[in-house]
């Protein structure tokens, strides 16, 4: 049978050039490298990814975030 991650978050850790607005619950830091090294440790197969820019987006690096497309 094949598992997969229906869900599974990669972030940059909190860094002057994209602060964080509050402390984030978990690591600094999870790169996809982690995330497949994690996934392998326990038997995924792959995982679902989607990057959604949103509401949330603006929430979590605060009211003043401008959308960094570089």
């Amino acid at each position: 049978m094949v598992i997969i991650d229906a869900q599974v978050h990669a972030y940059e850790r909190d860094h002057p050039g994209r602060p964080w607005a509050a402390v984030l619950p978990g690591p600094p830091e999870v790169t996809g490298d982690d995330m497949v090294a994690a996934m392998d440790a326990v038997g995924v197969d792959g995982a679902s990814m989607l990057v959604v820019i949103s509401e949330c987006w603006r929430l979590m690096r605060g009211p003043d975030a401008i959308l960094d497309t570089e």
